[in-house]
């Protein structure tokens, strides 16, 4: 089973504080990716198959955006793929 894409991040409420983390793997052979995720916000946590495709993946190559939305407070996650967010970092220093 190839892998197209695998992360792990922490994910920050609106106040900046660590309270959240999402998982996200890709296989190749399939369509959907596997994501599961504390919601930063409200807490709630969930596993469950997103399409690889608009909402959730904007962008091509490094500049790749993914989205998650809370199944229950509603709350936008999103996130850049690691090369592009360590190049945003550098930038901003």
């Amino acid at each position: 089973m190839p892998l197209e894409f695998i992360t792990t991040r922490e994910l920050v409420d609106k106040a900046g504080a660590v309270k959240g983390m999402v998982k996200l793997m890709k296989l190749v052979e399939e369509p959907d990716a596997l994501v599961e995720y504390v919601c930063p916000m409200c807490g709630f946590s969930e596993k469950k198959k997103v399409a690889w495709a608009e909402p959730f993946v904007t962008g091509t190559g490094a500049n790749k955006k993914f989205c998650v939305q809370c199944g229950k407070c509603g709350f936008q996650m999103k996130f850049l793929k690691l090369k592009k967010e360590a190049a945003k970092g550098k930038k901003g220093k």
